[in-house]
């Protein structure tokens, strides 16, 4: 689903390139997240400042994902209307 999504994001041009930051992205978060989440654990002794921190990192990447979206949307449009504009004067 992953390859998907980043191709309908940004064109199958550099999905590869990009889907390789993504997986060395979620390779890193795996590594490091449990080393965090157990030096947050020793000190507060409780589960809950990890969640926090893991459901605010999700909060995150979500709006950022919605800006992306909205963001390249916005210039997809752009694009076509400069591309009609000059077919129109073609014409």
């Amino acid at each position: 689903m992953c390859p998907a999504f980043i191709a309908d994001m940004f064109g199958t041009r550099r999905a590869g390139a990009i889907y390789g930051v993504v997986l060395t992205a979620w390779g890193a978060g795996g590594i490091a997240g449990p080393a965090l989440a157990a030096i947050l654990h020793e000190r507060t002794h409780t589960y809950a400042l990890p969640m926090y921190c893991i459901a605010g990192a999700m909060i995150l990447a979500l709006l950022f994902t919605a800006t992306i979206a909205l963001i390249l949307r916005r210039e997809t449009a752009r694009a076509t209307e400069s591309r009609e504009a000059q077919l129109a004067g073609v014409g």
